[in-house]
């Protein structure tokens, strides 16, 4: 074998190092395989291999089944396709226009014909709806679906048959032990509210019983009138804020206005030395001809 390690139970597994052998003799897989070798210790070499030829027996059925739906589904998809092209054939419409091509070719009778089925579906919804509520079966293709249910559970491998009835019945049971004592225990605390209020309303009569539960609604009224007299304050002071705005915007540029006047006054003084040095540079460049002149003469 490759590597400094072989595991016996997992012989297409390269191990090279120490801690590769410690990482893969916790992984789930050795763990799995360690299992299975234990398994078949107990029960012996035949009766594991019947066990594996059983449960490739289970997958190909399941394989088998699942494509049986598929090609059920496909073929009930199919149907109904060709219905829709033979009513729309009918009707006169094309098969493939969708949305508001379909829309905008339809005639009256077509409309109708469409809002009759539309209405007949609405209607169906409903009485699902109300069968639910009531804890009726559906009156529409009820058992073809619970079939369905049941073939996916076995599947999956979910619980279904009489354990899963169990399994419901058990939680729908604790539910409403669980509501019942919440109920009791909130009975004394509304029993003491409602023999409080019957008290008040004896000593004060059922008049008053009303006048205080007005009041208790006008009590948010001295708050409105607060909250209205700070908004009017607030629109008050709103031109003084802006007013105060100004002035720290403009203190804040105020150290710049006085470096800006500041640079003017420098670059004013500087001004006539600049000149100055401006008619030198004229002067040298008129008398830079005549020192030439000379130099030539002096040469000559």
């Amino acid at each position: 074998w490759r590597g400094n390690f072989h595991c016996q139970l997992c012989k297409d597994k390269i191990i090279l190092t120490e801690q590769a052998l410690e990482l893969h003799l916790k992984s789930k897989a050795h763990l799995k395989n360690e299992k299975r070798f234990q398994h078949a210790k107990e029960i012996g070499v035949d009766a594991y291999v019947k066990e594996c030829q059983e449960k490739l027996e289970d997958m190909q059925r399941r394989k088998e089944k699942r494509k049986e739906r598929e090609e059920k589904y496909k073929a009930k998809k199919k149907e109904k396709l060709e219905k829709r092209r033979q009513e729309r054939e009918k009707e006169g419409l094309p098969a493939r226009f969708k949305g508001k091509e379909l829309a905008s070719k339809l005639t009256d009778k077509q409309i109708e014909i469409r809002k009759q089925k539309f209405q007949e579906k609405k209607a169906r919804r409903l009485a699902r709806k109300e069968a639910a509520a009531a804890g009726l079966p559906a009156p529409d293709a009820a058992p073809a679906k619970q079939k369905r249910r049941g073939d996916k559970g076995k599947g999956k491998g979910k619980a279904s048959g009489k354990g899963a009835d169990a399994q419901q019945e058990g939680n729908g049971a604790e539910k409403t032990q669980s509501k019942k004592r919440r109920a009791e225990a909130d009975e004394p605390v509304e029993k003491a509210k409602k023999s409080k209020r019957g008290k008040e309303e004896a000593a004060d009569g059922p008049e008053a019983g009303k006048g205080k539960r007005r009041e208790g609604k006008g009590e948010d009224a001295p708050e409105k009138e607060k909250k209205s007299k700070r908004r009017e304050e607030l629109a008050e002071e709103a031109p003084e804020k802006e007013k105060r705005s100004k002035r720290r915007e403009a203190a804040e540029e105020a150290p710049e206005k006085d470096k800006k006047s500041k640079r003017r006054e420098e670059a004013a003084k500087e001004a006539p030395k600049k000149e100055k040095k401006v008619k030198r540079i004229e002067e040298a460049a008129e008398e830079a001809p005549k020192k030439e002149n000379k130099n030539k003469r002096r040469e000559d």
